[in-house]
């Protein structure tokens, strides 16, 4: 569906259409409660679980004996529901994003300490335990569940509670980095287990921030944990200037490049690096945002109106936020393919970006985009072209030529023999000479 975004293109979107097709195979429906059974799994499921029906929920995987039904699993296929229904408004996204969420709030318990459970098997013998106990799952159930209530209209409803999006929205974001363990470190920085972040939930976080209006202090609150993880990086997880990151976001750099933690990295750096900046000279006060300055964007207030703080539409920042960390990482790929070859490309202009730190204490200032390292910025393949070197091959011979000899083959003759002496003397071919487009 992020590609759908950016190209517009109606296969892409038939892509994402037959996705979820296959997704609703592994989804249990009204009438499935009702037999107790789905046709691609051999068991029968409990059909209520903690007082509520087991609607909406998605298996994690495929084996017809797999009992297991994941939050992870289930939330994606939400937000996927909830991406669908923006592109085309069928309501039969709409409803299917209904009750998945309906089941990650009454089942999963997804907004509750810690996020809820990650797991739970569902055939009637299990009697719907918990699998796995605490863990990572939550916190990308978590991200991925945010990332679909940022495309939802803000009055859609989930659950016995009948809890709104918008509610949701503060909810999820107050209880994941207030109880969740993973992230609610006093430093503010992500940390699933040794130190690594988290891909998911800086990508929901960034689209909630990119996409929302209101409240103001929810959108403020979002963009100084966002900038938190940014800091982090920079500072701490990569040494000056080499681009590479360590998948432990609080450190220690390291030298070796790995295309897992140069990943995990971008979804931090990318979501962050749209946060509004601001230097507040003056406290907000009853709604009004009185004498403070900004550098850049509008930056929000702490009031709860709304506020336009991002620049673009919801749309863009968030296929702008996926096609930059695709660009990115191809190109630090093409930069360790290139590191012996010794090419030169001017270092792009430094702009002096200031961001806010998750606590007023620790702000700190750094160059945005990092230095990158010149020696190991190549023009990429597309950026090059093969420019044919002309060379006299075929000047007049000194040998004397046989009677009845052609003159063209004689000089081709003496072109082979001078190319030949060249490639002994290792000299590069004369042909095949690389020139950097725009030199």
């Amino acid at each position: 569906m992020r590609a759908y975004q950016v190209y517009q293109n109606s296969a892409m979107l038939e892509i994402a259409t037959q996705a979820w097709d296959y997704g609703r195979t592994l989804t249990i429906s009204d009438a499935n409660v009702v037999t107790g059974s789905i046709p691609s799994k051999s068991f029968n499921f409990s059909k209520t679980c903690s007082g509520s029906t087991l609607v909406g929920g998605t298996f994690w995987q495929t084996g017809v004996n797999d009992t297991n039904i994941f939050g992870v699993s289930t939330a994606f296929f939400f937000t996927l529901s909830a991406y669908l229904y923006q592109a085309t408004s069928d309501n039969t996204y709409l409803a299917a994003a209904q009750d998945s969420g309906a089941f990650l709030i009454d089942i999963i318990h997804i907004t509750g300490v810690n996020n809820g459970i990650a797991a739970m098997s569902v055939n009637d013998s299990a009697s719907c335990d918990d699998v796995f106990g605490p863990g990572e799952f939550q916190i990308d159930q978590a991200g991925i569940f945010m990332e679909g209530l940022a495309l939802l209209p803000s009055n859609t409803s989930f659950g016995q509670q009948n809890l709104s999006v918008e509610t949701l929205r503060s909810n999820l974001v107050n209880i994941t980095l207030t109880t969740n363990v993973l992230c609610n470190a006093a430093n503010g920085i992500i940390n699933v287990g040794g130190g690594l972040g988290d891909a998911a939930l800086v990508q929901g976080l960034g689209a909630l921030y990119h996409t929302i209006s209101g409240p103001t202090d929810l959108i403020t609150y979002i963009g100084n944990f966002l900038s938190v993880q940014y800091n982090t990086l920079v500072t701490a997880s990569t040494v000056s200037n080499s681009n590479i990151y360590a998948g432990s976001w609080i450190g220690p750099p390291v030298t070796q490049y790995d295309p897992t933690n140069q990943t995990l990295a971008l979804f931090a750096l990318v979501n962050a690096a749209q946060v509004s900046v601001t230097n507040q000279t003056n406290s907000t006060t009853n709604g009004t945002n009185s004498g403070s300055t900004t550098t850049g964007t509008t930056s929000p207030g702490l009031s709860g109106s709304n506020s336009n703080h991002h620049p673009t539409s919801h749309i863009g920042l968030i296929v702008g936020a996926v096609v930059g960390g695709l660009v990115l990482l191809t190109a630090i790929a093409l930069l360790t393919l290139y590191t012996t070859r010794g090419r030169r490309q001017q270092v792009p202009k430094q702009n002096v970006f200031h961001i806010d730190a998750f606590y007023p204490d620790e702000v700190k200032t750094h160059t945005f985009p990092p230095i990158r390292n010149t020696s190991r910025i190549v023009p990429s393949a597309k950026q090059r072209r093969w420019q044919v070197v002309n060379q006299n091959l075929s000047g007049p011979s000194t040998d004397s030529s046989l009677p009845g000899q052609n003159t063209n083959s004689n000089s081709l003759e003496q072109a082979r023999i001078q190319q030949e002496r060249r490639s002994e003397q290792g000299a590069a071919p004369a042909y095949e000479v690389p020139v950097a487009l725009g030199r």
